[in-house]
């Protein structure tokens, strides 16, 4: 009986090992596979994929980068900007400093302006920021009675969608007083930062938490 006890353990312990090697060996392939793709150029950009695909079916599609489209808007008079994603391009620097008041953390980009956000469809999606930066009509912040504030990323913030066709539009439309307190790159940090700055002064009478696990 001892020796049978044994030997299951002695035949369990290899199975384990050759899982290990297993598993290790297949990590190290795909490694290896996303480096020779990486070098050899095969792991196309998604926009170019995109693009590509839109020419097969003679579909139109804006190949200029948004750094292109800001500048080509400008020059017609309009005062664009790319959509910034606080949540990723200040969390390692945390955030900015400010002449007087010590180190900031935006919450979202820049406000009253033509926001500039990216292309999925063929066509550069924007909004017109509203007082805050966010993706609204302006006027919300006045007081009057808020049903629904919305917490969230990208998804939220309606990217590389046309105007109006966001969520918070469409709640709008639906007759719900809704704000939209969202922006690129949230993680659940970044959206409890904004519930805490924002709803307690405009004390919405619903939150919709809008969460996304690959942004975290």
């Amino acid at each position: 009986m001892g020796y049978s006890v044994q030997a299951a353990f002695v035949l369990m312990g290899n199975r384990i090992v050759n899982i290990a090697v297993v598993t290790i060996s297949l990590c190290i392939a795909f490694y290896f596979t996303e480096v020779v793709l990486a070098i050899t150029g095969h792991d196309e950009d998604i926009t170019q994929k995109r693009w590509r695909a839109a020419e097969r079916l003679g579909l139109a599609f804006d190949t200029r980068t948004k750094h292109e489209v800001v500048l080509s808007m400008r020059s017609m008079g309009v005062d664009a900007w790319p959509a910034l994603s606080p949540g990723k391009e200040f969390i390692y620097s945390d955030g900015v400093q400010s002449d007087d008041k010590g180190r900031l953390f935006p919450l979202s980009g820049i406000s009253g302006k033509r926001t500039i956000n990216c292309n999925e469809s063929g066509e550069y999606s924007f909004y017109e920021s509203d007082e805050h930066g966010f993706n609204n009509p302006r006027g919300l912040y006045d007081g009057g009675r808020i049903d629904i504030a919305l917490v969230g990323d990208s998804f939220t913030v309606g990217a590389c969608v046309a105007p109006g066709q966001d969520i918070a539009s469409y709640l709008r439309r639906a007759g719900l007083q809704t704000i939209s307190l969202a922006a690129g790159g949230n993680g659940p940090l970044s959206e409890l930062a904004t519930l805490k700055e924002y709803g307690s002064v405009l004390r919405p009478r619903v939150v919709l938490w809008m969460y996304d696990e690959k942004m975290t």
